[in-house]
């Protein structure tokens, strides 16, 4: 049995489909992350280890668009990470490499503003906003050093991809010339982060 502490950064790379205006969104940016782990490791042989592992993280995870036309503003947050995971590692010393894959989580928001230029004076659309718990799949590889037999160092890169998040927004009720437009976004992206296990 293990527990431990991690730090890291998270990156994201969403793409943003809307029905309005229908062109793809590069939403990018990256945060800060820091959790909890726990985890049990099954040794099969001298080289071989199986385990399994869960973890909760806060995020500060925070992206804004570049040279969107027609978009006003757009604004996504992954605010927490959870995920739970089996890891297969090999083990020279007291270095272990491990691949691992599992199920992922988190509470995710966003929203964004249009405005249509394409028919005279500028038409504003009201925000579209969502926010929601969502899922996916999350899998990567990281190294594990032991210290001593009670603690050991591990660093590793995460690659996580959600579930979808849909939003809508009306036109400015003021302008008759203004619709609505529907929006979703996948949040998508890297984990690279380090952290320090006890084991017990």
């Amino acid at each position: 049995m293990r527990a431990g502490a991690t730090l890291g950064i998270l990156t994201t790379g969403s793409e943003v489909a809307t029905t309005s205006f229908p062109f793809p969104m590069e939403l990018a940016g990256n945060g800060g992350l820091a959790g909890v782990t726990i985890g049990y490791n099954f040794r099969l042989n001298d080289q071989f280890v199986i385990g399994i592992e869960a973890d909760g993280s806060f995020s500060t995870l925070d992206t804004d668009p570049e040279g969107i036309p027609f978009l006003d503003t757009a604004d996504e947050r992954l605010e927490s990470l959870l995920t739970l995971r089996a890891r297969l590692g090999i083990t020279q010393g007291p270095v272990m490499a491990y691949g691992t894959l599992g199920l992922a989580g988190g509470n995710a928001g966003y929203s964004a503003t249009v405005v249509d230029f394409g028919k005279g004076p500028p038409v504003p659309y009201a925000p579209a906003e969502a926010s929601a718990f969502v899922t996916g799949v999350v899998g990567g590889v990281g190294v594990e050093v032991a210290v001593n037999e009670s603690i050991s160092l591990k660093a590793e890169a995460l690659m996580y991809q959600m579930s979808s998040l849909h939003a809508s927004g009306d036109s400015d009720t003021d302008d008759p010339e203004g619709g609505a437009f529907d929006s979703e976004y996948t949040p998508s992206g890297m984990v690279i982060r380090t952290g320090i296990n006890f084991h017990f």
